[in-house]
């Protein structure tokens, strides 16, 4: 899959801490669509949390666009989860794993002459193809319980975490409540390791952190690149999707050199958030200090959820000439040419806390179904 650049300034056996270490930020996307009884997942595949880098493979963003049954019904078999590669994904956008590493060692719980041993924690790790993701089976959650939903196995049926006492799921880790099927992540200590992976009697695993098997069909189910997908008409993202983040966002630098920060609690009861949201759309970036403007930390209170949200006034990544990043607004991009605007909608590098045009100007790029009518 097509990646921009990966993350700047990282190095192995290191810390980081979101937002303000990572140069390029979580995004994620989850629709319904009711008419077509599909649910979507489009992301960067960027964690939205505090990580450990400990291996070489510097993470870069990953354009993920999953498609699973938005109503998922019990199937009359179950069917083998890969022994390798995504079977899920997180609710942040990040896809989760199966157990089982390249060599076939456990990822989980590796023994101490396995090779790999940083895949094993609850905030992942990069694999070579630089795309984060999980073996855990907290998927990025760390302390979440059975009431937490951490994301969506590739039958469509929802992946809370784990419960007290896992004896009563099927071979599946699922369990039906409330008349409703869902799968339950198992904890480590309820795992046997010391066991083969396959248990040679059925298509369920033995090593089932997240998932044994599924439940359900996956027939419909499609992985796929975001820069050549098309969302359909009748897909809509939650309005619970749409928060608001905790983080500071940047407004302008103030009379003493020093960037002015502010959070969507001081923009909540601000009479001028309409202007601030709409104006001050500038990315603030010094050294380890990365800070993004409120249309992108304060959506809920910016209305600036939507996928196909384009601000004219929003900046994008143009190029960088003698060390110094070149911006351009959307206005100017919808100006040009159709080929000159294809042509900077087909980039994808991005710098000093700015995304390409694609990001920035879905609609004058046509993204998916946002092109302008």
């Amino acid at each position: 899959m097509p990646k921009p650049n990966s993350m700047q300034g990282w190095s192995r056996n290191r810390d980081y801490k979101y937002p303000e270490d990572f140069s390029i930020k979580n995004e994620v996307k989850i629709y319904t669509c009711k008419e077509s009884g599909k649910r979507i997942i489009i992301s960067n595949g960027i964690p939205d949390h505090n990580v450990r880098q400990a291996n070489p493979n510097i993470p870069c963003a990953t354009n993920w666009a999953v498609t699973m049954p938005l109503n998922p019904s019990v199937a009359s078999s179950v069917t083998e989860i890969p022994t390798r590669g995504a079977i899920a994904m997180a609710v942040n956008g990040v896809p989760a794993y199966g157990p089982q590493e390249g060599n076939g060692s456990n990822a989980v719980e590796p023994s101490a002459g396995s090779p790999i041993q940083d895949a094993k924690f609850w905030y992942g790790h990069a694999d070579m193809q630089k795309a984060w993701h999980f073996h855990n089976p907290y998927m990025g959650a760390n302390g979440a319980d059975s009431d937490t939903l951490l994301g969506y196995a590739f039958d469509g049926f929802p992946i809370y975490g784990p419960l007290s006492d896992s004896s009563n799921l099927d071979a599946c880790n699922g369990i039906e409540i409330n008349g409703k099927y869902q799968y339950h992540v198992v904890a480590t200590n309820e795992v046997n390791e010391g066991i083969n992976y396959c248990n040679g009697n059925n298509a369920a695993n033995n090593w089932n952190y997240i998932l044994g098997c599924y439940r359900g069909s996956i027939s419909t189910t499609q992985v796929t690149s975001s820069t050549s997908f098309n969302i359909p008409s009748d897909c809509t993202t939650s309005t619970s999707d749409c928060t608001d983040k905790s983080d500071m966002f940047y407004i302008k630098m103030n009379k003493s050199g020093q960037p002015m920060l502010r959070n969507c609690d001081w923009l909540a009861k601000s009479s001028n958030k309409s202007s601030i949201c709409k104006n001050k759309v500038t990315y603030y970036e010094n050294g380890s200090d990365s800070y993004s403007p409120a249309q992108d930390v304060c959506q809920a209170i910016c209305e600036s959820c939507d996928a196909c949200f384009e601000n004219k006034k929003s900046r994008f990544y143009k190029n960088k000439k003698n060390g110094k990043v070149k911006t351009k607004t959307c206005t100017w991009l919808s100006k040009l040419k159709a080929s000159s605007i294809r042509k900077n909608c087909a980039k994808t590098m991005s710098g000093g806390g700015y995304s390409p045009a694609s990001l920035q100007c879905p609609v004058t790029c046509g993204v998916d179904s946002c092109a302008a009518s």
